[in-house]
């Protein structure tokens, strides 16, 4: 039996492990997955150990080993290399906001020393020193995400530590995103009123019934051509869309690009208070009114040309609650329990 080696104090090394006594460090060698030799260092044996342990947990799963230099920035051009898939208009939003916000700092960091803590203190700092808007900040996650996710699945890492962070920053900084609400028929038929009757904004009609009358995106409407519009037949094409982007130093652009998603290519009365809104609101008031006349929510969802049909479900929930109640209001009187 071959005789173990022993450390100055007597200590029973292991596979790998050697004391240097020329300087009082431990060293322990090690081969990666790709067949490359390895040494790392440490005056203590139990913190050698620790890091022993990481090493062979990281053999075990995969992760790479002796790569310990790669920054988020490196991952950040792989990602760029092959996010192709992406529409145009937003891999370039994604580009800015990440060029812009993270490259030049946080993303210069080891993705090996980058933990969840670090995350939250960026996304903190983003918003409180830089005063960025929760929904800028949003668009930075995402990308940030989606890097870390990369890293993971290339086992760079094992975890991705943006998880569940932009969650507690909202939380933290008591952000309430408030849910779009459409405007009621009454509310609908003052703002179409005001808009007619006032003369500063009469020239405006066409385009709010337009919308209101469509449910379209307000890039959508921007972009249409009096060649997507066929008077005869009685449809609109809607095939591309408009959309405008500002960059730093003043500079400005327009770009046209397909559709967001495949499916969108088809006398005396009361005060009415209208609530504050947006085009967007002008859109789900569209679809809510659809919602209150359809009962087909796949129907609901080409039209409206929502990816993901649990956003048509959401508005229809929504738009049908009156309707439902009224339904039991009707049932009041009509069933004997007796």
């Amino acid at each position: 039996m071959a005789k173990r080696r022993k450390d100055h104090k007597g200590r029973v090394l292991r596979d790998g492990e050697s004391y240097r006594k020329i300087d009082g460090r431990y060293m322990y060698r090690y081969i990666s997955s790709d067949g490359k030799r390895h040494t790392i260092y440490d005056r203590d044996l139990n913190s050698l150990r620790e890091k022993e342990k990481r090493i062979t947990r990281d053999l075990t799963i995969g992760i790479r080993i002796g790569e310990d230099n790669v920054t988020l920035n490196d991952i950040y051009e792989m990602w760029k290399k092959d996010k192709n898939t992406l529409k145009q208009t937003t891999k370039g939003n994604y580009v800015y906001m990440y060029e812009h916000f993270v490259k030049g700092e946080f993303g210069c960091r080891k993705l090996k020393d980058i933990r969840k803590s670090d995350v939250r203190r960026f996304y903190n700092s983003l918003l409180d020193a830089k005063r960025l808007k929760v929904n800028t900040l949003d668009s930075i996650h995402t990308v940030v995400h989606q890097l870390f996710n990369l890293a993971v699945d290339d086992l760079y890492i094992r975890m991705n530590p943006s998880d569940g962070v932009m969650g507690e920053c909202k939380r933290a900084h008591n952000v309430d995103i408030p849910k779009r609400h459409a405007l009621t028929i009454s509310q609908q038929e003052a703002f179409i009123r005001y808009i007619r009757e006032v003369p500063k904004y009469k020239h405006w009609k066409p385009l709010f019934t337009f919308f209101l009358g469509t449910g379209c995106r307000v890039s959508e409407v921007v972009g249409l051509r009096w060649e997507d519009i066929h008077m005869d037949e009685g449809y609109i094409d809607i095939n591309h869309n408009m959309v405008y982007y500002q960059r730093d130093q003043g500079k400005c652009y327009f770009s046209i690009s397909t559709t967001k998603t495949e499916a969108a290519s088809r006398e005396e009365r009361e005060a009415v208070l209208l609530p504050p809104f947006s085009c967007h609101n002008l859109r789900h008031t569209f679809c809510t009114r659809y919602c209150e006349n359809e009962t087909n929510l796949k129907v609901i969802q080409e039209i409206m040309g929502h990816k993901d049909i649990a956003t048509t479900m959401e508005v229809y929930a929504e738009a049908t609650k009156d309707a439902k109640v009224k339904s039991f209001e009707n049932l009041k009187g009509k069933i004997r329990i007796s």
